[in-house]
Order: C-alpha cells, then sequence, then structure tokens
C-alpha cells in the first residue's frame, strides 16, 4: 500500500522510538491505532537528557549512521549477457527467460555481499522479452487448439456419413451432409452472422439442409464487396448442384443457398463457397442427391435440355420486388429471357419417339408464350409493371405441359 514519509524535523532531533508493547502475542497482532496528540508549542518530540562525562571527544555516539560508498562494479555478468542474446533470438526464448531470472538473482546476492555486477539491465530486458515471446506462442497454440477443436470431433462412418445428431459448424459440413443451421436458415438480411453453428444428421432424419457442393469463386484480390462475392458464389453453386441432383423437377421445394466468404477471409485468400440447398417451407426427410445413371437416354434428354430455365430459376432475388432492387429484378427476368430461348432451342432439337414428340412440341409451344411475358418484365420501368408481368409469368408457364411430358416420358411430376 502506497505511503508517505515524515518530512525532517526543522531542529535536526530523531523522533523518540515507540514504547515496548505489551510482552504477549496480541502484540504482533493488528491494532486500532490510537489517536496522537498534538505537542504543544513549547515541548518538543524529543528533549535532550544529559548525558554522562566521557573521555571521547563527543558526548555520545553519531545520531545517524556515517554514509555508506557503494563499492564499484567489478565486471559485467556473463550469465545476463547470455540471457540477453538468447532471448532475442527468439526461437530459445524460454532458455533466455530462465537465465535472466537465474541472472537476476545472483547479481542482487553480489550486490549484498558488497561484491556487484553490471548487467541488470540486460537480465531485466533479457525477461521481458522472453516472457512476450512466450505469450505470444501462448495465444497463439491456444488459438490453433481452438481452431482445431471448433472444425473437428465429427464422427463420420466408414462411408463419411454421420451416424447420430452431433453439433458441428459451417466448417465441418462436407458434401452430402445432411444438416440445420442452428439459427434458422438465411432470410437475406443476416448478414456476415460469423462462425454458423449447424446440426448434422442422417439424411433419413428431418432436416432443412443438404450441402451438395463446395466451389472456388474467382475474383480482385481487393474485397469486391458483399453484393459482388454473393454474384460470384451464386455463379459458381449453379453447375454443381445438376451434377449433385439429375431432375431437379424431382426435387421438393427447395431454394439454393451458400456460406460465402466475407471481408476478413476474402482479403485473407479464401475463395471457397460451401453451396446447398435448403427447405425454406418445411423440413426434408431424405437426401435429394440422385445420378443421371438412374435416368434412361430419353428421360436424361429431357431433363438436361430443360437446364437452361431451371438454372435461371435458381438466380431469383431473395426479397419480394420493390423499387430498391427493381434493377435486380429486371436483370433477372432478361435471364430468363435467354434461358427460354435455349430451352426451347434442346427441346427442338431432341431425338424422342413420336407420342413423347408431341407433348414436348407442347412444352416448346408453351414457353414461347412465356418468354414474351418474361420480356414485358425485363422492360419494366417501376414495380407496379414488374409485378403485372410476373404475375402473368405464372399464369402462362408452362408447368402443367412440362408435368404431362414427364408423364409420358416417366419422370415423377
Amino acid at each position: 500500500m502506497p505511503y508517505e514519509a515524515e518530512p525532517p524535523r526543522s531542529d535536526g532531533q530523531l523522533d523518540p522510538p515507540p514504547p515496548h508493547g505489551p510482552d504477549s502475542a496480541e502484540a504482533y497482532g493488528w491494532q486500532e491505532p490510537s489517536p496522537v496528540p498534538a505537542p504543544r508549542e513549547s515541548e518538543s518530540w524529543f528533549q535532550p537528557q544529559p548525558q554522562p562525562q566521557s573521555s571521547y571527544p563527543y558526548p555520545y555516539a553519531y545520531p545517524y549512521p556515517p554514509a555508506f560508498q557503494s563499492p564499484e562494479p567489478s565486471g559485467t555478468s556473463g550469465l545476463a549477457v547470455t540471457a540477453f542474446v538468447l532471448a532475442v533470438t527468439l526461437v530459445l526464448s524460454p532458455v533466455g527467460l530462465v537465465l535472466g531470472i537465474v541472472a537476476l538473482v545472483r547479481l542482487a546476492r553480489r550486490a549484498r555481499e558488497g561484491r556487484p555486477l553490471r548487467g541488470k539491465g540486460l537480465a531485466v530486458a533479457a525477461v521481458s522479452v522472453s516472457g512476450a515471446v512466450a505469450l505470444v506462442a501462448v495465444l497463439i497454440l491456444t488459438g490453433v487448439i481452438r481452431v482445431w477443436t471448433f472444425s473437428s470431433g465429427v464422427q463420420r462412418d466408414n462411408d463419411g456419413s454421420v451416424g447420430q445428431k452431433t453439433s458441428a459448424t459451417v466448417i465441418d459440413l462436407r458434401k452430402g451432409d445432411c444438416f440445420t443451421p442452428q439459427s434458422g436458415l438465411p432470410d437475406g438480411t443476416k448478414r456476415n452472422p460469423g462462425v454458423l453453428k449447424v446440426d448434422i444428421v442422417p439424411c433419413d432424419q428431418p432436416h432443412q439442409g443438404e450441402a451438395y457442393g463446395v466451389a472456388t469463386v474467382h475474383g480482385p484480390d481487393r474485397y469486391p464487396g458483399n453484393a459482388a462475392v454473393t454474384r460470384l458464389s451464386r455463379e459458381a453453386c449453379v453447375d454443381p448442384l445438376f451434377s449433385y441432383v439429375a431432375d431437379l423437377y424431382a426435387m421438393p421445394r427447395v431454394r439454393m443457398y451458400f456460406y460465402q466468404p466475407d471481408q476478413a477471409g476474402w482479403t485473407a485468400g479464401r475463395r471457397g463457397v460451401l453451396c446447398w440447398i435448403g427447405a425454406p417451407s418445411g423440413t426434408l426427410r431424405e437426401s435429394v442427391r440422385q445420378s443421371a445413371t438412374d435416368l434412361n437416354p430419353d428421360q436424361r434428354a429431357f431433363v438436361e435440355a430443360l437446364h437452361p430455365l431451371n438454372a435461371a430459376s435458381l438466380y431469383m432475388p431473395v426479397e419480394e420486388p420493390t423499387d430498391g432492387n427493381l434493377t435486380e429484378y429486371t436483370a433477372w427476368a432478361r435471364l430468363n429471357v435467354g434461358a427460354v430461348q435455349d430451352t426451347v432451342s434442346n427441346l427442338r432439337r431432341t431425338d424422342l419417339p413420336a407420342a413423347d414428340r408431341s407433348a414436348v412440341d407442347a412444352v416448346v409451344r408453351q414457353l414461347q408464350v412465356t418468354g414474351l411475358s418474361w420480356d414485358k418484365a425485363a422492360r419494366a420501368k417501376d414495380v407496379a409493371t414488374l409485378r403485372a408481368a410476373l404475375t402473368e409469368v405464372q399464369d402462362r408457364s408452362a408447368v402443367g405441359q412440362v408435368a404431362q411430358a414427364r408423364k409420358l416420358l416417366g419422370l415423377p411430376a
């Protein structure tokens, strides 16, 4: 506890020693201090008493001990020098820390014995540098352990699947994992939520999402902004979906999602994107994975002809049309105009039996009508016109004709 020293007396006299306390254990315990009365003006704290005559020239011993001159240091501590050298090498800084402490102890002991050495500053510097290096090393090791613990520990079977519900993070997800985000499905308003936790479950148990691939996005070294990264991530996740699910029409009602790099991750060079699908209005009870080998040649030809239209649907904006996202919707409409044209071209080139050919031709005719409505949406100058055009797209869609063709081809409607 900090304290203040009493100022020296102006009369050069010493204060009397404190009176002896009681000769018992109580004298060493803490006691309440007693108030000290102020001295009277005519009273001094110390009254000199008559001294006996002595043969010495001075009546009494020196009131203060004579000044003591410390001997000059005779050299520099080699141990302190060694400790400092090891400390600044970083790799051997732990040894420097130990030697620095030993050097300080020895220097203090030699000073008490009257045999001082130089080097205390070097020893202190060695201890400081080594301690800082050790602290940084501990922090780094702790971070590595936390990352390792955070992104591991998922028990998997020999085929890589998860046999029971396991709490993990998106870092742990692999292609084919079925899971449910603990914070719920993204709704377009959650930006940079940090490390997301998920519950990975066997795919035959209820879940909301399924990871279908990990893609790599390419862009500038400097972070281009969230909107640009979202666009790049969406584009990167389209093709892996068609590789994972051969027939998108056979899937339940789902949406495409992805976990993309944030600004810190992008700046650090991370370009990986986790692609997954989710069921916003319910749960999934089985995997949506489907191989193209499960389809016969006619079925595969029809399904692949519809890929442009299916791919365009994946770019649908998340939020409802507003003045703020009008440009985003008109761009999506233009994408669908081109997708309709490509799909019509693919269907016309498809070689199918006559019975199936007539159903496919009906799909082509209806898609041409739908394309006109998409063109109106692409040219919309306000939200009202856009909404009217999108409603017309739904009313004139080829859903019924596609379902009839799928039925004739033996595909689930």
